[in-house]
């Protein structure tokens, strides 16, 4: 069937038809399916007529030339480079993506292909070790991105970005590179805490366009500036934040006095995935008479186990979670360390990022608590409710940290 579409291409006459045409035979993968959203795809899939792309695409660049349609010259030229670069020919990769590169910067027409050869640039430079051109040109091509999905926020649905395709891999692709940098940074250089708030920003930034990708231009965001989002890691508050990646998951802790702490979790997404839905499992089977905290406590020696002496030399009371993909379907309270739950020794705040919530504080003084609980057995519908043993104790706790409430038993 390609051999004779193939064949049905070149009869055709030169066109932006044609063009496009000879590109999409050119760039056809094999299927793949994945649901996980944290593992970017393979941008070297295999391609169906691997001996044809290439010539296929040097008679799109051809015949895009002599036609001046500079918006098909520079995805041919953009997705030969992509060619070279899975090849791991780099150098002539790196000049063809330029190429497409420059032509797309020329004009207000080929803008929305800019971000696919900042970011493939991104992936060449990397790829030579070439770690400041590479940072360079990710931040343009999120930076480009985002100018364009704003514009498209005013656009039909079916027009905006694939949020997997494009949005996550690149914001995860340029996290992963931060993190990797500050792996080689000594920890007491001023540039290791710099890395890892590049790599949180970045993800924040994520999480931010996955909202906005989500309810489109029906979602006006206020972001929270810095310097009120520092207030709230304030005295005895430490934030713990997460970023998986598709071969291990970093946990990030902002502690008060500023400094940032970094430990990895070596467990790719699709096992992470299993165990805290093992874990979750646990949490809602009710058939079970006796509670399992092995997951708990297994999650626990993950996650907070590695900053156990940071947490106690900064006095923590207070921790704060902004966790990426599963790890938002789990509550931290319910982690054990072989003795207690976390929630018995801390106060836990949970929010999807900290440029999206307001650090006001509440006026405590106003609040008032209507607490109830079944301290009695009781039977209700003909179903039977067993009392249950620590109410009492509970509510009372409650109302002395409210004074003026009201307790129901």
């Amino acid at each position: 069937m390609f051999q004779q579409t193939l064949h049905l291409l070149q009869q055709l006459p030169d066109s932006h038809d044609k063009i496009h045409a000879a590109i999409d035979l050119a760039t056809l993968e094999q299927p793949v399916t994945s649901t996980d959203t944290s593992s970017p795809p393979n941008p070297c899939g295999q391609l169906l007529l691997p001996q044809q792309a290439e010539p296929l695409l040097q008679q799109a660049v051809s015949i895009a030339q002599n036609l001046e349609d500079y918006r098909a010259e520079s995805f041919a030229l953009g997705k030969l480079g992509h060619l070279y670069e899975c090849r791991k020919d780099y150098p002539q990769a790196l000049e063809l993506t330029q190429q497409a590169r420059w032509i797309a910067n020329q004009n207000l027409s080929t803008k929305d292909s800019l971000y696919l050869w900042e970011w493939q640039a991104g992936r060449i430079f990397q790829a030579q070790g070439q770690e400041t051109e590479a940072i360079n040109a990710y931040q343009q091509a999120i930076a480009t991105l985002n100018h364009i999905r704003n514009d498209l926020l005013i656009a039909e649905r079916d027009l905006q970005f694939d949020f997997r395709d494009a949005v996550n891999p690149l914001h995860r692709e340029f996290a992963q590179l931060r993190l990797e940098r500050a792996k080689l940074i000594p920890k007491d250089s001023q540039k290791y805490p710099e890395e890892l708030k590049s790599a949180l920003e970045t993800i924040d930034s994520l999480k931010l366009a996955e909202l906005q990708n989500y309810f489109g231009n029906d979602c006006d965001l206020i972001l929270i500036s810095q310097e009120r989002v520092d207030e709230l890691v304030g005295e005895n508050t430490a934030v713990f934040s997460s970023i998986i990646l598709s071969d291990r998951t970093a946990i990030l802790v902002s502690l008060p006095n500023g400094e940032k702490r970094l430990n990895w979790i070596d467990t790719n997404s699709k096992d992470l995935r299993e165990q805290i839905n093992q874990f979750r499992r646990g949490l809602e089977r009710r058939s079970d008479p006796i509670y399992n905290p092995k997951p708990a406590q297994e999650l626990y020696n993950e996650i907070i186990a590695p900053f156990a002496d940071d947490l106690k030399s900064n006095q923590i009371e207070t921790l704060v979670f902004i966790q990426d993909g599963i790890l938002r379907s789990i509550p931290m309270a319910a982690l054990h360390d072989g003795e207690q739950f976390l929630i018995e020794n801390y106060a836990i705040a949970t929010t999807p990022s900290l440029h999206l919530t307001n650090p006001q504080a509440l006026n405590r003084d106003k609040l008032r608590v209507l607490a109830l609980g079944l301290s009695e057995a009781s039977q209700i519908n003909e179903q039977k409710f067993s009392a249950l043993s620590n109410v009492k104790a509970e509510l009372e706790a409650v109302k002395a940290q409210f004074p003026g409430s009201t307790t129901l038993l």
